[in-house]
């Protein structure tokens, strides 16, 4: 008699070797194209195997929720646009916990405090176009307080922010994507709108992207992963903006 409870990707470090204590950390969300970010734990809780059941099949799920920003320019905005540092901030945000995958419970001890990162794989950070730029984070899971989410951006070297309420984001859910809509208006910025859906098979927003699974093609940087078996994850195809 065994027991299994399987977590991807694989961690060779010694600090994932408990499996009732498997650290999380909040951070910028990193996976590229046919790569899985090696924060985004999922798992599957424990089970016992023994002689008359010698095989399974798992389910994974996320440990952690995504915060993605679709940041955009409104109309008239002229010169570059080009953002080097987002800032999440909170005063309840957990930047790391640690996650017991045996029967998926968080650790109450925790570090609290906002996240900073510089996005895109350069000094240069992301240039907006005429398209939306996308950058997102991992978050461990936890309720904000009631003053809801600040999130911060350097934009030309110019730092402004805005406000999300508590009422749009009162939770931020292991397995949900929080899509924010931020438009860049001169020295200033607005959120247009946020949308939470479940990190699975799912339509969007509303806004005419739509997520086709398709498991014969690489993983895109922003993804969506259905159901898993173990040690794989079902890539998808990238969001479609035509």
């Amino acid at each position: 008699m065994w027991r299994c409870a399987p977590t991807t990707p694989y961690h060779g470090d010694a600090s994932y070797s408990d499996k009732t204590a498997l650290p999380l950390v909040s951070s910028e969300y990193t996976a590229a194209s046919g790569t899985h970010d090696p924060a985004d734990i999922c798992y599957d809780t424990d089970r016992t195997m023994n002689g008359s059941r010698s095989s399974t099949s798992f389910t994974m799920k996320h440990a952690m929720a995504m915060l993605e920003f679709k940041l955009s320019k409104e109309a008239g905005y002229t010169g570059d646009c080009r953002v080097t540092s987002v800032t999440i901030q909170n005063p309840d945000l957990i930047t790391s916990s640690a996650i017991d995958i045996t029967g998926g419970t968080y650790s109450t001890a925790t570090t609290k405090g906002a996240l900073t990162y510089s996005p895109g794989t350069d000094a240069g950070g992301i240039l907006i176009g005429s398209v939306a730029a996308t950058t997102a984070a991992l978050l461990v899971p936890f309720t904000p307080t009631s003053a809801g989410l600040t999130v911060s951006f350097t934009v030309n070297g110019t730092p402004i922010e805005a406000d999300i309420p508590f009422a749009t984001i009162a939770k931020v859910e292991a397995g949900h994507r929080y899509t924010v809509k931020v438009s860049m208006k001169g020295a200033s910025m607005k959120v247009t709108g946020v949308d939470m859906m479940p990190w699975t098979d799912t339509r969007v927003g509303g806004d005419g992207t739509v997520w086709y699974p398709q498991p014969s093609v690489p993983e895109p940087p922003l993804h969506v992963r259905n159901k898993c078996r173990p040690g794989r994850h079902r890539p998808g195809r990238e969001l479609d903006q035509r």
